[in-house]
């Protein structure tokens, strides 16, 4: 089963819909549909909670020095957690990372939680110069260990925990249900007029916009 962002009552009093059946069956599978939509329109795979390992192979051209004096790292999923820690080490062989011999990197790390971006900040002050990271990561593996995702509301089993789900989300699947409501021939209401429904489409692109996780630059997961 596809969890909701919100609530069908929270999307529901949100619309001023009634209490009908018809209607609150046909808002909740389009609050579902929009689960899904918006995590493939912010490119995030899926909104579900879990423990994830991405490895990537740093080569020699990835390292900008001086002009760019750090690596950028897109992990496979958004929203990763801020405990337990997101651990980032290295190793020139795939093998040596499950080794205690792993060059650990997570203090010169960046986490963009939200993103799922890690940048390998290359002129940390933990390093004698630039050149000394850039020389322990090049040509090398480099693996990132996180949690992410939003766990199951306690109380309510379609739903995600809402006190997890940014209030952007929550927005963005109710503009995301109308859209689909509004292409339902039995639910579309005459008062619904086309101007509204772009109003919601133009917040879903700017939403888009600014929380796809896109960075040019990233590096993307081997594995």
């Amino acid at each position: 089963m596809v969890l909701m962002l919100t609530s069908v009552e929270v999307a529901r009093d949100r619309l001023g819909y009634g209490v009908i059946e018809d209607i609150e069956t046909a808002l909740r599978s389009a609050l579902q549909g929009a689960t899904s939509d918006i995590a493939s329109w912010v490119r995030c795979t899926d909104f579900t909670s879990g423990s994830f390992t991405d490895t990537f192979y740093i080569e020699n051209e990835d390292i900008r020095e001086r002009a760019n004096p750090r690596t950028a790292l897109l992990l496979k999923r958004g929203f990763v957690k801020t405990s337990p820690a997101v651990i980032v080490k290295s190793s020139t062989t795939f093998d040596g990372l499950s080794e205690s011999s792993a060059t650990i990197l997570t203090d010169s790390s960046q986490v963009v939680y939200e993103k799922g971006l890690v940048f390998l900040l290359l002129d940390n002050p933990l390093f004698n110069n630039i050149s000394r990271l850039g020389r322990e990561i090049a040509n090398s593996y480099v693996q990132v260990l996180y949690d992410a995702g939003f766990a199951a509301d306690s109380k309510n089993d379609e739903l995600f925990d809402q006190t997890l789900v940014p209030d952007w989300l929550t927005e963005m699947a109710i503009s995301a249900a109308v859209v689909k409501l509004d292409q339902n021939p039995n639910i579309r209401s005459e008062d619904r007029n086309e101007s509204e429904v772009a109003t919601h489409n133009s917040y879903i692109a700017s939403l888009v916009q600014s929380h796809t996780r896109f960075e040019p630059t990233a590096k993307q997961p081997l594995f």
